[in-house]
């Protein structure tokens, strides 16, 4: 698990060519869900987090995504 505080908005396509496996990123919905972020959501595989409330849908794909040990 990486936790990446980023400041810009190329942060992303830099940490996914920077890790050698696919990345999946935690976006707030308010993001995730606009029509011009949706495409570029999709391809980097994010997971959309509600604020402000326990996200249970969101930690299970989080756990699905993680590779078994």
């Amino acid at each position: 698990m990486v936790a990446a505080n980023h400041t810009s908005y190329l942060d992303p396509i830099v940490l996914s060519l920077a890790v050698p496996r696919r990345v999946h990123f935690l976006v707030t919905s308010m993001v995730h869900d606009q029509f011009f972020y949706r495409p570029w959501m999709w391809f980097f595989g994010s997971i959309p987090v509600q604020e402000g409330s326990v996200n249970v849908e969101a930690t299970r794909l989080l756990l699905a995504y993680a590779p078994a040990t």
